[in-house]
């Protein structure tokens, strides 16, 4: 018996429905998919703190501070954990750098699964401005020399022609912020490593509003990030105040405690003039969240570069 073919208007009829499938499920898709990426990078940030946690409890209760472990020279000599501290170094890059370079953290961990800036990609995997990808070098881990991390991991969003290698704020240690927050002793009202921001974290800019941080976990027009407490815990926010970073106002003599907008150095008037703010406000311990990429040699100072996604439009 003769076999029957499939007649033009059969076909188009087929083709139609499984048009409609794929138009009911691709959202549906894409949705899962964004939220399987928002949750593994929840992980990651949890697993950054642990690390923060694992080198605190063999240095003194303090998290990684570059500017600690890379310190001025003693007589025209390096001597490891002697010497002047230098804060100088306690930005993004070298915070990350010091974690892998003495083996607490992988270059893997750094970079979020819902990056979506084309410039940031994990180091020895993301191509470099040569054209192949340059892993991490831990040969360039030599303290006697006055060398602690590889300097090539960058965090500097500001240079179009380089790559950087970290998804991440960090908690800005400068200040009463370092030495108040960044320690195990902190708690649930210290956030150490969150999504990136916006700039200064105002949501009436064009900076906010065509930042291509807004489409890393929610909806184009408004922003979705996580954080980690410096006791664990990893939470979700859709603002820049969440609820558990807040400050005392009392030595303001305004009793009672206001919200902290963890992307804007609230306590002074930087960056206008590039100087420090109020010393009682100062001391209630900001929470300032950067991506920095150099500080002061004055660690009471809040003249701070800091870099910020390049905007998709406007």
């Amino acid at each position: 018996m003769k076999r029957k073919a499939f007649t033009l208007v059969e076909l188009m009829v087929v083709i139609s429905i499984i048009a409609l499938l794929m138009g009911l499920l691709l959202p549906a898709l894409s949705s899962a998919m964004r939220s399987a990426k928002s949750k593994k990078e929840m992980v990651q940030l949890r697993g950054l703190q642990q690390t923060n946690a694992v080198y605190a409890s063999e240095n003194d209760g303090k998290f990684v501070l570059p500017g600690d472990v890379n310190r001025d020279k003693v007589s025209g000599v390096f001597i490891p954990n002697v010497g002047e501290t230098n804060p100088y170094h306690n930005n993004t890059a070298a915070i990350a750098s010091c974690l892998i370079s003495h083996k607490y953290a992988e270059p893997e961990i750094m970079v979020s699964p819902a990056e979506n800036q084309g410039q940031i990609g994990v180091m020895g995997q993301i191509t470099e401005g040569g054209g192949e990808p340059v892993a991490y070098d831990y040969t360039m881990y030599n303290p006697t020399q006055g060398d602690f991390w590889d300097d090539n991991f960058r965090a500097n969003l500001e240079t179009e022609d380089e790559v950087d290698h970290i998804s991440f704020c960090n908690l800005t240690l400068v200040g009463a912020g370092r030495r108040g927050r960044w320690h195990d002793t902190a708690g649930g009202d210290t956030i150490v490593w969150s999504s990136r921001g916006t700039l200064n974290g105002d949501m009436s800019l064009d900076d906010y509003k065509y930042s291509p941080t807004l489409l890393m976990h929610g909806p184009s027009n408004s922003y979705v990030g996580h954080y980690v407490t410096a006791d664990g815990a990893v939470l979700v926010t859709k603002n820049f105040v969440p609820d558990v970073c807040r400050y005392d106002t009392q030595a303001l003599d305004a009793p009672g405690y206001k919200r902290d907008n963890m992307f804007n150095c609230e306590f002074n008037d930087w960056p206008a003039s590039g100087a420090p703010g109020d010393e009682t406000a100062m001391k209630q311990s900001d929470v300032w969240m950067s991506y920095s990429w150099l500080l002061p040699q004055n660690d009471d100072s809040t003249f701070v570069k800091i870099s910020f996604d390049p905007l998709e439009e406007g």
